[in-house]
């Protein structure tokens, strides 16, 4: 009798939700005077963690030695994080410390940390109807970039 195999759950686990992940900006995309999309890859060459499209991921910014977490929606498709890549955009804000800090600091080439993506806003079928309305603005709609493009990739 053959022995079963038991699937490996710690690196499963730690591969779904990575506490924190090792970036380097590959692109910075101007979207407006205001608005700027960070294109990321692994440091490391790792599997990035897998998400459903409307998450949104922590971003972890040192700043004068102080280690700072922001929230950032992925604008990123699903797809995209199996080809290893991440997106955010990200709005200046009026008065805002760390979007402000992203836009005068993060460059191509420089190396960012991130935290696991978190599920946020997203379309299950079992829980929600065949047509959906979706209202978003400004850089709220960053999540729905995720989702849209997630319906493309199918």
């Amino acid at each position: 009798m053959s022995e079963m195999r038991v699937p490996n759950s710690n690196r499963l686990a730690k591969l779904l939700h990575p506490n924190r992940q090792a970036m380097v900006i590959s692109e910075v995309i101007p979207v407006s005077q205001s608005m700027n999309t960070y294109v990321m890859k692994a440091a490391d060459g790792h599997e990035l963690a897998y998400f459903e499209a409307g998450a949104y991921i922590p971003v972890f910014v040192d700043v004068d030695g102080n280690e700072i977490e922001r929230p950032y929606s992925l604008s990123s498709s699903p797809k995209q994080a199996e080809e290893g890549v991440y997106t955010i955009t990200v709005k200046k804000a009026d008065g805002g410390y760390i979007s402000n800090y992203i836009h005068e600091h993060w460059k191509a080439g420089d190396h960012v940390t991130l935290g696991g993506p978190q599920n946020g806003e997203s379309y299950n079928s079992l829980r929600d109807g065949a047509n959906i309305v979706a209202l978003a603005g400004g850089s709220g709609v960053t999540h729905f970039l995720s989702m849209a493009q997630a319906l493309v990739d199918g």
